[in-house]
């Protein structure tokens, strides 16, 4: 079942989730700050109508109230100098922009003063704002009892009997609610009219640069395509020094092994052809000669010697093909015994005399060599010498040498194999271990390798705890070299 292709694009994820998260911020900056101004707004009015109303009761109490009786117990105040008092009520109301009232302690008007001109001049305060005045003072929202139709911010203030010290009236001052919050808003209005513009510059700027996040990864998506169709030459070029840079970097070098990789396939699928072509040839062309009596009687061993040598070499390119699979399976158990390396080199050495001889090598090192155990592998042990003989006498040239050391260092194992030769170019030497790889492009000695010994002799010397490395000098020698604990 296919996959339905979504269209949302990591360029479209980034805008909408940075944009997201800048109108959130911006919100919650508008909204605090609102709060913060209307605050600070009602604070600062406060303060201010506190103020004022305080310093007209003051002034009243001192310069402004006449008692019309003689009677202790029932004392009637009225205000004197009212002309002065409207005056500096006036006064006061325009310059704070509020309206002013002075009452008794029934709430009824005696004096005011209104800048908004929306005033119930028959109305009256609050019994419970009368109140609270002859205890304290009154702060809060409120129509002033029957003064107003609409809430005002209202201060009321005593006007004190100094003597007796006792509420005697009220001046309360107060102004529009409405008018406070107005404030606020604009304030609130214009952060949000500066925050979009910012959010439109945040915009564009974080489309520009994620626009030029993704265009690498982008390009990386253009070339894996590539890769998909087999086109293992593209590259990703990133001009930056940053962590996309660096993927990029990771990317190409992906790309240069898939292609190394490719080519060695393709190389590997070339041998294996021919490997198995050739002897499969040889085989049908003397088996059907010896059926069909092409090949005379007397002949027929000879010829079926040849078979049995094909067939030799197909179980060994099998045998090599599952040692591969199962190193790189990491299916592979280490069975650990201890034999000693000096004879097992010799018997491989046995088995490579016809070839030895044919070319006229000269076998050198051994006498310097001492024998002694090792604890590791033997079949595996075996293959990689093996390998190495058999890798030193196909490259060996006519009437050379082959020199194998067997020293034991510190409890550790160093063999050594050279050959002398034509060697290995530089740009060759590091390639050797890898997976059918052969140096021996032309076929002109290795005619009968696919280019698994060396990769499975580096497995498994790395599978006992070891390394191995390769040296060369061109026209002269080449030589092999592994360490491996001993014990």
């Amino acid at each position: 079942m296919s996959k339905v292709k979504k269209n949302t694009t990591v360029l479209k994820k980034y805008l909408s989730t940075f944009i997201g998260i800048l109108i959130i911020s911006f919100s919650i900056l508008g909204i605090m700050l609102y709060a913060f101004v209307a605050n600070y707004k009602t604070n600062e009015k406060k303060d201010l109508l506190t103020r004022n109303a305080r310093n007209i009761a003051d002034s009243i109490s001192k310069n402004g109230l006449v008692n019309n009786t003689s009677d202790v117990t029932q004392p009637k105040y009225n205000l004197k100098n009212e002309s002065i008092i409207k005056d500096t009520l006036k006064t006061v109301s325009e310059n704070i922009a509020s309206d002013i009232i002075v009452t008794d302690l029934q709430g009824k008007l005696l004096l005011y003063a209104n800048t908004s001109n929306t005033m119930n001049l028959e109305g009256t305060v609050a019994e419970n704002m009368i109140n609270k005045i002859k205890t304290d003072q009154f702060t809060g929202i409120s129509t002033v009892g029957t003064i107003y139709d609409y809430d005002c911010y209202c201060v009321g203030i005593p006007i004190v009997d100094e003597e007796e010290n006792i509420a005697v009236g009220a001046v309360f001052i107060s102004v529009n609610a409405q008018n406070m919050n107005d404030f606020g808003a604009e304030v609130t209005k214009l952060f949000f009219i500066a925050a979009f513009c910012a959010l439109v510059i945040a915009f564009f700027a974080i489309w520009y640069m994620t626009l030029k996040m993704v265009k690498p990864i982008q390009l990386m998506t253009q070339v894996a395509r590539s890769f998909g169709r087999g086109d293992f030459s593209q590259r990703v070029i990133v001009n930056t020094n940053d962590e996309l840079s660096e993927l990029a970097d990771a990317f190409n070098e992906m790309a240069a092994s898939l292609e190394s990789s490719e080519k060695v396939r393709k190389n590997f699928i070339a041998n294996v052809s021919h490997e198995l072509k050739t002897p499969m040839t040889t085989i049908s062309g003397f088996v059907e000669g010896i059926l069909d009596g092409t090949i005379r009687k007397e002949r027929q061993n000879h010829y079926l010697n040849i078979v049995l040598n094909e067939v030799k070499r197909l179980s060994r390119l099998v045998k090599s093909m599952l040692n591969l699979s199962k190193i790189d399976d990491k299916d592979i158990t280490l069975h650990k015994s201890s034999f000693e390396i000096l004879g097992l080199t010799l018997n491989i050495l046995d088995l490579f005399e016809e070839k030895i001889i044919e070319k006229n090598i000269e076998i050198k090192g051994l006498q310097e060599s001492t024998g002694f155990f090792i604890y590791a592998d033997y079949d595996l042990i075996y293959q990689v010498i093996y390998n190495l003989v058999e890798n030193a006498t196909k490259f060996v040239n006519q009437d050379g040498y082959i020199n194998i050391t067997i020293l034991n260092e510190n409890k550790n194992l160093i063999f050594s194999i050279a050959n002398s030769g034509e060697g290995i170019s530089p740009d060759e030497i590091s390639l050797v271990f890898d997976r059918f790889y052969k140096t021996d492009k032309s076929r002109s000695k290795d005619k009968i390798g696919i280019g698994l010994g060396l990769y499975i002799v580096k497995k498994i010397i790395l599978l006992h705890g070891g390394s191995i490395k390769a040296e060369s000098q061109m026209g002269k020698d080449c030589k092999f070299t592994f360490i491996m604990p001993i014990k």
